[in-house]
């Protein structure tokens, strides 16, 4: 006896879905729960195909019609507590993945999805626990490194958030903004030549990296205050990447106003 008819368009959504069709697979999903209104496969990627539409509130009604018929499904928790965390209803996000961690305790993307909400809701030494986690649980989950990275350099733990992201290079060697987050960090830390390298190795793999590129700028110009031998010089090539960073973001670039400023600075000082 094969699948019963609400699996068949499950089945077939479900490939919709693997294949970025989400109109599609939202039809199907929807013809399974006409024919099997009980069908919690049926709900729950119903959900998803509405989460990746940005139908938020669409899909918190499916993933709540799956967790009534089946208080234990993991992955309905899982799923509504992302669309809540986009409601930007963080506790109710926090309060889902919890359940979901509970009745799966080794998945390691409720664990990390925990800990972006965490983030989100101002907890980092909560997130860094659920990171911290989620790398117990997967060695290799190069996202939950380069997150409790940043979580520890804004708490003020640059070295270890220096031994984070060097974790994430591990794992994905040509990971430019892990590159250029470590640079930073090793700014804040005074490691100006080490910072120097991440810029590069950052510049290397991504060239249109504005980021990149101004901070190159601002290393530069520290050398050149801390080797005056080579001030000038310093001085010449922070002034280039500067420049080369305000044509590469776009009008609109959060870093534009800053870039500006530290541009003429250089500028200045170059003239002196």
């Amino acid at each position: 006896m094969g699948p019963a008819p609400a699996l068949l368009y499950v089945f077939r959504g479900n490939a919709q879905y693997a294949a970025g069709d989400y109109d599609a697979a939202l039809a199907d999903y929807g013809k399974a729960v006409q024919i099997d209104p009980a069908c919690t496969e049926a709900l729950v990627g119903r959900g998803n195909a509405r989460y990746m539409k940005r139908d938020y509130d669409g899909a918190v009604a499916d993933y709540t019609k799956a967790i009534a018929l089946a208080p234990r499904y993991a992955r309905a928790y899982a799923g509504r507590a992302l669309a809540f965390n986009r409601k930007r209803d963080f506790d109710a996000a926090h309060a889902d993945f919890t359940r979901a961690i509970e009745i799966e305790p080794r998945h390691p993307r409720a664990h990390f999805n925990r800990g972006v909400v965490s983030a989100n809701r101002g907890d980092l030494a909560g997130a860094i626990e659920d990171y911290t986690r989620a790398i117990e649980i997967e060695p290799r989950d190069a996202d939950a490194y380069i997150n409790r990275a940043q979580a520890r350099k804004t708490r003020g733990d640059i070295p270890r958030a220096i031994d984070d992201y060097t974790g994430t290079i591990m794992i994905r060697p040509r990971f430019a903004e892990a590159y250029n987050n470590r640079a930073e960090a090793r700014l804040t830390a005074g490691d100006l030549r080490g910072s120097l390298r991440d810029c590069v190795e950052a510049i290397g793999i991504n060239p249109r990296m504005p980021e990149a590129h101004a901070l190159r700028g601002l290393v530069r110009e520290a050398l050149a205050r801390r080797e005056s031998s080579c001030r000038r010089e310093h001085l010449v090539n922070a002034a280039a990447d500067l420049d080369t960073a305000l044509r590469l973001g776009s009008p609109r670039w959060h870093l534009r106003v800053l870039a500006e400023s530290v541009l003429r600075r250089v500028r200045e000082e170059s003239r002196k």
